[in-house]
């Protein structure tokens, strides 16, 4: 019985968990249910968290359009070194944490656990990436955007939403996402009477989910694999700043509205990003991603009635975690940054690169896929990425061969208009 409710909560039951949750009491399967005390004081470390986040976005300026869009048609290379800088700072401090607490960090891996499938997650991850050269921002940034009063990123929240939903109805009848067969009650009782499931055999590349699967990897902890690339990425977040310097890089846009020059290089962005993934994987047991809070609020209003939507309804505490962060804490930030600043008028006196149908087309295509692959930039691209998630390192490429390819063709069609 407590095997069948893991599964309909949604918890994936590894080969071989039969018999070991056969043989626990009944109090070890229980969660252990956290003090009003210990919940504050995780949401206010989240919230803090989620502000210099929001502050770093809208002082890097890579919540606004042209500097974002114009890093795919390698105008600049603003995305790359906040990315890169995200990246290798998660692996280094998820490095420290793994050491530090191997169990507490394996569990919070979460696309070692949850595997969509390659197919799912190129696929997916491309559409991200299209959605994101037409939106002119990214799942995780939007809140941002938003709060800094840049043109038109309303349009593409709203794209995003009805990407969700439409994801969601066409869930019911074709199959988006992976369908799992519930747990043999046989092997439940064979379990309890002592038996041991055959475990199931991996085969070939496809099986592989993490770094540590591969078999010349195989002999090397996720601190050592983390801790060698985390270094190396950071060192390639430096040769784009050494090669590509911020400073000169935004003489590009001394024309523009964006006063480039009083703003901070895109690393230190990446750097707050990368370091919020200890936090956040202490106090929520994930790492960060930001389309899953449009789920969210699409199976909340909707109360749950479109099949496989009832586990995004928001009605617990642990399911607000990701809304709160990117929609409260980022969004604040930002919000207070362009205020102290006085910059408001960055957003509203944009180029209007993003048109209201191009904003609804990019926020659909970007929630949408990220829904199909499971993850968006952040969640694949930052979390999963760092987590050495096989299925993730690709996907990220196909974010941005999916934005890259995506925005030449927009300029293409710009400039032959």
């Amino acid at each position: 019985l407590k095997l069948q409710f893991l599964y309909l909560i949604g918890t994936r039951v590894q080969p071989g968990a039969v018999v070991k949750m056969a043989t626990l009491k009944p109090d070890e399967t229980q969660p252990q249910k956290k003090s009003l005390g210990a919940v504050l004081l995780g949401g206010a470390v989240l919230l803090v968290c989620a502000y210099a986040e929001g502050v770093v976005f809208q002082r890097s300026r890579i919540i606004y359009p042209e500097p974002f869009f114009d890093q795919f048609i390698f105008r600049t290379f603003a995305v790359m070194k906040m990315f890169l800088a995200a990246l290798g700072m998660s692996m280094l401090v998820q490095a420290g944490f793994s050491a530090h607490n191997p169990a507490a960090f394996d569990a919070s891996r979460f696309y070692k656990h949850n595997h969509r499938g390659y197919l799912r997650v190129l696929a997916g991850c491309f559409l991200v990436g299209s959605g994101m050269a037409l939106a002119g921002s990214g799942p995780t940034m939007l809140p941002s955007a938003v709060g800094a009063w840049v043109n038109n990123t309303w349009i593409v929240a709203v794209g995003g939403l009805a990407g969700v939903l439409v994801f969601a109805l066409l869930d019911t009848v074709v199959p988006l996402t992976p369908r799992e067969c519930p747990v043999d009650p046989g092997g439940i009782e064979m379990a309890e009477r002592g038996g041991v499931e055959p475990p199931v055999k991996k085969t070939g590349f496809l099986a592989m989910r993490v770094l540590e699967d591969i078999p010349m990897l195989s002999g090397y902890s996720y601190t050592k694999l983390a801790a060698g690339l985390g270094a190396a990425m950071l060192l390639a977040a430096l040769a784009f700043e050494i090669a590509f310097p911020f400073y000169d890089e935004v003489d590009k846009y001394d024309k523009g509205p964006y006063r480039m020059k009083d703003g901070w290089p895109p690393s230190l962005a990446g750097l707050m990003v990368g370091a919020a993934q200890v936090p956040l994987r202490i106090v929520t047991g994930d790492g960060q991603g930001g389309s899953t809070a449009f789920h969210n609020v699409v199976a909340t209003l909707t109360c749950g009635l479109i099949p496989g939507t009832r586990k995004y309804v928001l009605d617990g505490v642990d399911k607000w975690w990701q809304t709160i962060y990117t929609w409260g804490g980022t969004l604040l930030g930002s919000l207070s940054a362009a205020h102290m600043y006085n910059e408001f008028d960055l957003g509203s006196s944009s180029l209007d690169l993003v048109s209201l149908p191009r904003g609804f087309a990019g926020g659909f295509l970007m929630i949408f896929g990220a829904r199909l692959a499971g993850g968006c930039t952040c969640g694949h691209g930052i979390s999963g990425f760092s987590e050495l998630s096989i299925p993730s390192i690709f996907g990220t490429g196909a974010v941005f061969g999916g934005a890259i390819g995506t925005a030449l063709v927009v300029k293409c069609v710009t400039d032959w208009c």
